[in-house]
């Protein structure tokens, strides 16, 4: 007996005709920063664990008539303008003493100084695979730099600007282990586009503050 894989009341066709599963390893982060030489640059693309976008939520309001209560959309919404990363460190400690400089543009706890100027220099991209799994080529630069994801394949899912280090957790030693040394670090960000945008074709960043002055001037 052969398999029919066009017969479409078939489970077994029915799977092999879903295609390829997205795979969570397959993106590519990338940091861009004045003085960011391209070790470090390297190094805090490589040695990044894992990457989770950051979260926004339509909050809604309550509609209860006698026995029944629903949710309909409410015209505010939640959005959380941080996000976290997990670095491995690397033997030269590149990526801890950079992320310290950033910190030290906003805050510095020995002297007691916060700042409240946020640097623009500072954007993160994410790139992710858009499409099966296919052998690497050499791609040619994208707008942020080189990734290692062919075009084809990949999409850019988000872009965070205006960054800033907000925290940096403290390196935590041990005897009797030998894992590596990992930093957590806390960014904050004022611009954003997320996948919504990305796949709706939106180039540019959405501003806070361009959004904020516009509504202060109508």
């Amino acid at each position: 007996m052969s398999l029919n894989y066009t017969d479409t009341t078939s489970y077994l066709s029915t799977l092999i005709n879903a295609g390829a599963d997205a795979m969570t390893n397959l993106f590519y982060l990338e940091f861009a920063a004045n003085g960011l030489d391209d070790s470090t640059k390297v190094a805090l693309t490589i040695r990044n664990q894992d990457f989770t976008g950051p979260e926004f939520s339509q909050e809604v309001n309550t509609i209860n008539f006698m026995t029944v209560s629903l949710d309909v959309p409410k015209s505010s919404m939640t959005r959380v303008h941080e996000i976290s990363f997990t670095f491995r460190l690397d033997e030269q400690y590149q990526i801890y003493r950079w992320l310290m400089e950033r910190q030290s543009i906003t805050s510095m706890p020995s002297l007691g100084f916060a700042g409240t100027v946020v640097p623009d220099d500072f954007n993160i991209f994410v790139y992710a695979l858009n499409g099966p799994a296919m052998a690497p080529v050499q791609e040619t630069p994208s707008p942020s730099g080189t990734t290692m994801i062919p075009s084809e394949y990949s999409k850019l899912m988000y872009k965070l600007g205006h960054c800033w280090v907000k925290k940096i957790d403290p390196l935590t030693y041990k005897y009797g282990t030998d894992t590596p040394l990992q930093i957590k670090t806390t960014i904050g960000f004022m611009d954003y586009i997320t996948p919504q945008d990305t796949f709706n074709s939106q180039e540019d960043f959405y501003t806070s503050a361009e959004a904020l002055q516009g509504q202060s001037e109508g």
